[in-house]
């Protein structure tokens, strides 16, 4: 499958068709960074993330043009992609991509473009959208140019590509939004600040710089797509950065998730290679980090793990039972996020006898739709329904005996399905599948592609307040949108905990917390 399988699939749902149809235009974008942007370190980090992110937007992005008029010796750290200067890190990058989309980078432009943005302050020429990154602090703009200052600060940077990723996915997608129903598609118009520090939309004297060399407390990421990999990849951006960090996922890199996934190229899909160990190898090259790589499922590594691994452990897990599962070992602090099709997205952070737990929001559903899919593939597959579960919540592959019944299932049933192979994993075979298994209820939800790196990148901002900045921690959460109009008047939120939570609400929990962290 192609690297923009998953994008198309999206697209598909959000026009409530089974055939993409969509009348996209020709998708032209360029990104100017300018002299100023390209010689300073946030600067350095925004023009190369957003290259990153829109670069893997195909069908809606066609071609994108990096141009740096004037080049400059890169000053900053890029996982993976370093090179002597960052016009070359970013060619390098874009060559190792491969991607569906024309992407290059050059010194001017010389054809015409849908969307034209400006890193930095960009003098002369007019742009759809001006971005920049001062510390922590995103700026956007539609009228004026936005400044690339100060000491790196890969969270704020990054951040700031995420929303001009966004931006121009709204711009080009605006002219078609009446064939999207109930999707909102709102560009941004005017000026727009956000800090990832408060999450507040002013900026003012909340803008700390990062320690130097700064040392983590040992800290575990289970869950090493999108939005755990966005994770690491943030924090590895960090100079000096050194501690000991656990990586904990089954899955491996394929074309399907090459759209979102920021740490991977080309190669890394047609390798198949374990996410935990293409992240281990980037950061063990360019980091202090010691790494422990377990490409395997959470069920099967949770009991062995140190009460050192888990204190700090940020939890990129997709399913209610992995959320339930890693709550019930009562780390110290965890962070979760989500993101979703329509572009929301939520970081939070969980302090067991200080905030609502991993399952708390759960509570009030009618429904667990995970439970209702696995009961409907296992009726479809003819498997156990516990089967279908452990392929949801922990990515196992079909057994050539599965791969066998499932065929001969299909074949009585007429479906147009086809099998899998042995050793196929659920969301790969389900994703090749788009469309032709008929389920009563919706498959789940396809995040736009920038939305859980976005999630990602506020998490490592949180795991450095943790460390660092204890006094500013996010309270426990925090979602909001960049499909729609954005929320300016959204704070960080510290409800009350579920007291129906068939997680938080047990007393041996809370006794196993206190005991273990509050002595």
């Amino acid at each position: 499958m192609s690297q923009d399988a998953r994008t198309i699939d999206l697209l598909k749902k959000l026009q409530q068709k089974s055939n993409l149809s969509l009348p996209l235009g020709p998708g032209r974008v360029a990104v100017i960074v300018s002299p100023a942007a390209a010689r300073s370190q946030q600067g350095q980090l925004l023009a190369f993330f957003l290259a990153n992110l829109v670069s893997r937007l195909h069908p809606v992005v066609k071609q994108l043009d990096v141009v740096f008029p004037v080049d400059h010796e890169l000053g900053v750290v890029v996982p993976r992609w370093t090179s002597s200067t960052i016009a070359t890190t970013t060619a390098r990058f874009l060559q190792d991509l491969c991607a569906p989309a024309q992407s290059r980078v050059v010194t001017d432009i010389t054809d015409d473009h849908d969307v034209v943005v400006g890193v930095g302050e960009i003098a002369g020429r007019e742009c759809r959208l001006y971005v920049g990154a001062c510390g922590w602090n995103c700026l956007l703009s539609t009228v004026s140019e936005c400044p690339t200052v100060g000491p790196a600060n890969p969270i704020g940077a990054y951040a700031a590509a995420c929303f001009a990723a966004a931006e121009i996915w709204k711009t080009l997608l605006q002219p078609v939004a009446s064939l999207l129903p109930g999707i909102p598609v709102a560009p941004l118009a005017g000026d727009f600040r956000f800090s990832t520090f408060t999450y507040g939309t002013q900026m003012g004297q909340d803008d700390p710089g990062l320690p130097s060399a700064p040392r983590l407390e040992p800290l575990t990421i289970v869950g090493v797509g999108a939005g755990g990999s966005a994770t690491a990849f943030t924090l590895g951006s960090i100079s000096g950065i050194c501690g000991d960090l656990c990586l904990i996922d089954p899955d491996e890199v394929t074309d399907t998730n090459l759209n979102r996934l920021v740490v991977a190229a080309a190669s890394d899909g047609q390798n198949r290679t374990k996410k935990t160990e293409l992240v281990r190898t980037i950061l063990s090259s360019c980091t202090g980090f010691t790494v422990n790589s377990l490409p395997y499922a959470l069920t099967d590594v949770i009991k062995g793990l140190s009460p050192v691994e888990l204190r700090h452990v940020v939890a990129a897990v997709h399913s209610r039972s992995a959320r339930e599962q890693l709550q019930w070992e009562t780390p110290q602090v965890v962070w979760d996020a989500a993101a979703s099709e329509t572009g929301e997205f939520y970081v939070y952070r969980v302090e067991l006898d200080r905030t609502p737990c991993l399952c708390c929001r759960f509570v009030h559903e009618q429904m667990n739709p995970e439970q209702v899919k696995a009961e409907q593939l296992a009726m479809a597959l003819g498997l156990p329904v516990a089967s279908v579960v452990a392929k949801m919540r922990d990515n196992q592959p079909f057994t050539e005996d599965e791969a066998a019944a499932v065929a001969a299932k299909l074949q009585a049933d007429g479906q147009v399905a086809h099998p899998p192979s042995p050793g196929q994993r659920l969301a790969e075979w389900e994703a090749e599948q788009c469309g032709k298994l008929k389920l009563s209820n919706p498959d789940d939800e396809i995040p736009i592609p920038f939305a859980p790196v976005m999630a990602g990148v506020l998490l490592a901002g949180e795991v450095m307040k943790q460390n660092f900045f204890p006094g500013s921690v996010l309270a426990s959460r925090y979602w909001n949108t960049l499909m729609g109009k954005f929320m300016l008047r959204n704070r960080a939120l510290n409800p009350a905990r579920e007291p129906a939570c068939a997680v938080c609400s047990q007393p041996v929990l809370l006794d196993q917390f206190r005991r273990r962290w509050r002595q």
